[in-house]
């Protein structure tokens, strides 16, 4: 009983070994996003996601026009699916990396949680209702409060739902273009972002992008 007991413990160790080691990106992306200047229509970057089976650690991968690797993000939902720890690393910056771990989400959603939100709040955007929240961005000290309502434009089809997401603030908002996201309504998915990017052009300044997701298994189909 007693080398029973130790094989299964040396067994659970080595279970526990394998589902400790980092996502590998040496496969197919599970989620490519392509990234456009929205007035130029120029392909700016690509954004790699290879998430494990459970879609409960990310790591997303930033390249650039020749599929270099320029900066990485990893993401950990295990805690809060809407207030996610991420560690950014920008590689054009000396390896520079910031890191956020929201050990209690107080309500804030974080970054890449944001998307996991719009569809824990699907039924009363396709509603019209008006949605407040806060969001927590890399490199910022405090929240912003947001606002997010399905959009009434013409442009968006039956099959979409099309959402503006903006500051809370009216003065603010004067000021700061909303972003635009577009979902498909049956599988629920982000199909298409409009608005500032997560990664700064070159130089370090924040810049504005277009960004088309393409979902492996759909394209497996």
């Amino acid at each position: 009983m007693l080398r029973l007991s130790c094989f299964r413990y040396v067994l659970c160790l080595f279970v526990l070994a394998l589902l400790a080691q980092p996502i590998s990106a040496n496969r197919p992306a599970d989620v490519i996003g392509e990234a456009y200047d929205p007035q130029e229509g120029e392909l700016l970057y690509s954004e790699h996601h290879y998430c494990d089976a459970s879609w409960i650690t990310c790591r997303i991968v930033y390249r650039d026009l020749a599929q270099n690797p320029i900066a990485y993000k990893d993401v950990d939902y295990s805690s809060n699916s809407m207030a996610p720890s991420l560690r950014f690393s920008d590689t054009r910056f000396d390896g520079e990396f910031t890191v956020l771990d929201r050990a209690e989400s107080d309500g804030v959603v974080v970054d890449a949680g944001f998307d996991n939100f719009m569809r824990s709040r699907w039924l009363e955007l396709s509603e019209g209702s008006l949605v407040d929240f806060q969001l927590q961005l890399l490199g910022r000290d405090k929240p912003l409060k947001m606002i997010a309502q399905s959009s009434l434009s013409t442009d968006c089809d039956m099959e979409k739902l099309c959402i503006e997401v903006a500051l809370s603030s009216w003065v603010l908002r004067m000021l700061v273009q909303p972003i635009q996201l577009t979902y498909d309504r049956e599988s629920r998915r982000l199909m298409n972002y409009r608005g500032i990017s997560n990664l700064p052009d070159n130089q370090g300044k924040p810049r504005d992008v277009e960004i088309f997701y393409q979902y492996q298994d759909l394209n497996q189909k």
